[in-house]
């Protein structure tokens, strides 16, 4: 670095995983999950809401489970395995 030059402070920051999505990875591993948060709506027209704490679930869940939307009246089907018949 030359005399007088600065080194950069700008740093990208990832957000940890949510004590949920640990829980999730490490110590339950299921094989597929349905989330829902009781202080807040987290879908609209059957797609979660950017910015809310289940669509930050998601996003970290994703990585190493099968993540399931809870729909209000839709039925959904499990295999033995825990995985998810019909689901998108």
């Amino acid at each position: 670095m030359a005399v007088g030059a600065q080194a950069s402070t700008e740093t990208v920051k990832v957000p940890p995983l949510g004590k949920a999505a640990i829980t999730v990875q490490h110590l339950v591993r299921p094989a597929t999950v349905m989330p829902s948060h009781v202080n807040e709506q987290a879908t609209v027209g059957g797609v979660e809401r950017a910015g809310t704490r289940v669509d930050r679930f998601i996003r970290q869940a994703r990585a190493f489970t099968e993540v399931v939307l809870p729909l209000g009246d839709v039925t959904r089907h499990f295999d033995g395995g825990g995985r998810c018949i019909g689901c998108r």
